[in-house]
């Protein structure tokens, strides 16, 4: 075995991805530079700025809120906080990493040689279907006296050098049924025929969140440019969730169109550096917070039909300055997966991960499919002399805007940018 090749392949694999991300890149910014939104009200056109970097941080800082969000709510509540890795057997490993340096300093390279225990049926996504099977029947059937046992979490997949997902979670849980958690834990890492697995638990539940924090800035803000394509590449070419979480204070549509249309409420104007910022007493605040408790929100989702499929469902605070109303339509269609599957590549000692587009590896399966078809934002108003209430005033709707071609000869503004993420 030709064990300087083998490296080379794990490296050209890893560079695969990095281009992978690229080109999805590119065709997002070559799409979007040809559009506008038109406000269909006031007839004004804004031009449309997709930074990819930017917004792999915005989601980093959207997971940061959302997480010490729930490590205070958790920490009040009385949890324990415990730590969980756990990683795939040697099987789904296409490569083993081997080091040639001993006392490795970080930064040292690390060889990979392909791994003699793998087997070849097995692709990345696979191994991610098992760890997350594993997990959900860790925190969906924990029970104690037939009765269920709530567990709050979050939880990162990344990969390892050799492209092979792990995963990292924190859990929080009632200190009453940690020992029938530990139990529980042994009992699906057997069935799940899970691998290595490491358990923690954190002294400080106030602290808690900075144990997955970190996983979370390198999968999404990745260490430089490079990394964050590879992780992006990793993650959209093998059809992999890199993080989810037990409970957010708002979902990720509704918080980013509330902080385009609601910042103003937190900024203050800088006359020195003629421009709005961040006023001082919101500084080191939770942003996600901030945006709930202005904000009285109804999420209804219908059937295509038109009827309610439940009762709608009420966020952020009642009677709140903000009202916002949002209806959801939902679906089921049936979508395909195409498979990936490493095959050997003829003549040669190595193996390519392709697509295999036939009957064989497609996967076909019903899902909910959900449309947002109505969001609306309100100011409540009232009498400044009686103080008597107004009609609610509509400061945004989502209907109001249509993306259009771009204009070749016409003067676009640039739209109003959101607040800064990085105000934590």
């Amino acid at each position: 075995m030709n064990y300087k090749t083998k490296n080379e392949d794990c490296q050209l694999l890893r560079q695969k991805y990095i281009e992978i991300s690229k080109e999805k890149v590119l065709a997002t910014e070559q799409y979007l530079n040809t559009k506008s939104l038109f406000n269909k009200l006031t007839g004004e056109l804004y031009e449309i700025k997709y930074d990819f970097f930017k917004k792999e941080r915005d989601t980093y800082l959207y997971h940061n809120f959302n997480s010490i969000y729930l490590q205070n709510q958790r920490s009040e509540a009385g949890d324990v906080a415990v730590f969980l890795t756990a990683t795939l057997k040697s099987k789904y490993h296409k490569y083993r990493v081997k080091d040639h340096k001993k006392g490795r300093n970080k930064g040292d390279s690390i060889e990979q040689e392909l791994n003699p225990n793998y087997d070849r049926s097995l692709s990345i996504n696979d191994g991610y279907q098992v760890l997350n099977d594993y997990f959900r029947d860790l925190y969906k059937n924990l029970r104690v006296d037939r009765k269920h046992v709530k567990i709050h979490y979050q939880k990162v997949i990344e990969p390892h050098k050799n492209h092979t997902p792990h995963l990292h979670a924190l859990i929080y849980i009632n200190p009453k049924y940690l020992k029938n958690f530990y139990r529980h834990l042994n009992k699906m890492k057997k069935k799940h025929d899970i691998g290595r697995t490491e358990l923690e638990r954190i002294g400080d539940p106030k602290k808690a969140s900075s144990y997955i924090l970190k996983y979370m800035k390198k999968t999404f803000s990745g260490e430089n440019e490079e990394s964050s394509h590879y992780i992006h590449g990793w993650r959209t070419e093998n059809k992999i969730r890199n993080y989810t979480s037990s409970q957010v204070l708002l979902p990720r549509y509704i918080f980013d169109r509330l902080n385009r249309n609601l910042s103003h409420e937190f900024q203050e104007y800088n006359e020195k550096e003629n421009t709005y910022k961040i006023a001082e007493r919101f500084i080191g605040k939770n942003l996600i917070e901030l945006i709930n408790n202005i904000s009285d929100i109804k999420v209804t989702t219908i059937d295509p039909e038109g009827k309610n499929i439940s009762e709608p469902k009420r966020l952020g605070k009642i009677g709140s300055k903000y009202r916002v109303e949002i209806i959801k339509t939902r679906h089921i269609d049936t979508k395909v997966e195409k498979l990936t599957r490493d095959l050997i590549v003829a003549g040669e000692d190595l193996f390519a991960p392709e697509t295999i587009e036939t009957e064989e590896y497609m996967n076909y399966y019903d899902a909910f499919v959900y449309r947002l078809i109505e969001f609306k934002i309100f100011e409540r108003r009232t009498d400044p002399l009686d103080g008597s209430e107004l009609p609610d005033k509509l400061i945004y709707d989502k209907n109001q805007f249509d993306l259009i071609a771009s204009p070749d000869m016409i003067t676009r503004r640039e739209s109003a940018q959101c607040l800064e993420y990085s105000i934590a």
